[in-house]
């Protein structure tokens, strides 16, 4: 285990760093939070709270990612086998934060620029918001948002694609109070599949 994790210095504040594949290598989905908080700082790896475990356990229960049980015992971290799966992890703040904490309007303009010049330059296939309202602040910012519009979750219908180079937008179901275990089944599943058909179109099969 990396005792600093994925730790760096932004802006003279410890924060963590964006996880992706290597240069070369597809990134087939891009999982975009908030902004790292505390916990997950300080253990140097994404998702250590409550709610990010929770996160994890859907990847893995979904077959997205596979368990390990040094993941239990906190030997090995999901986060560093991300780039083996083609996937990357960021978030549109990169400034820690506290669970509930408002976005900064500044901070979310920069990090939508930040984003869309990584999906470009990365090629990134989908952009998976982890939270409905992130997604919706980044377009009330950038005054993409037309009033009477919706984010549902899932597979974007809306062709918010256009705002983010192409790349399919899905929006994670939603996690802690607002699980709704029937839909959560079939928009993962959803993920699961177009992920694979990415991978085998990668790799050349047939799909």
């Amino acid at each position: 285990m990396n005792e600093n994790g994925n730790v760096t210095i932004i802006d003279g504040v410890k924060t963590l760093k964006d996880i992706l594949p290597p240069d070369g290598m597809p990134v087939y989905a891009l999982f975009v939070g908030k902004f790292p908080i505390r916990e997950s700082v300080e253990a140097g790896h994404y998702y250590q709270g409550k709610m990010g475990q929770e996160f994890w356990n859907m990847l893995k229960q979904y077959g997205i990612i596979e368990d390990k049980v040094g993941y239990i015992l906190h030997q090995e971290y999901e986060d560093d086998d991300f780039p083996r799966y083609g996937f990357g992890l960021t978030d549109v703040v990169e400034r820690p934060g506290v669970s509930g904490q408002k976005l900064n309007p500044d901070y979310v303009a920069k990090g939508y620029d930040r984003l869309k010049r990584l999906i470009k330059e990365r090629d990134v296939k989908i952009v998976v918001f982890l939270y409905k309202e992130v997604l919706k602040e980044i377009l009330c910012v950038k005054d993409f948002w037309v009033e009477g519009d919706t984010i549902e979750r899932g597979f974007d219908k809306s062709n918010y694609k256009m705002f983010f180079n192409k790349a399919e937008v899905f929006v994670f179901p939603g996690m802690g109070r607002q699980r709704n275990k029937s839909e959560e089944q079939c928009f993962m599943r959803q993920l699961k599949d177009r992920i694979d058909e990415l991978n085998k179109k990668e790799s050349g099969c047939n799909v």
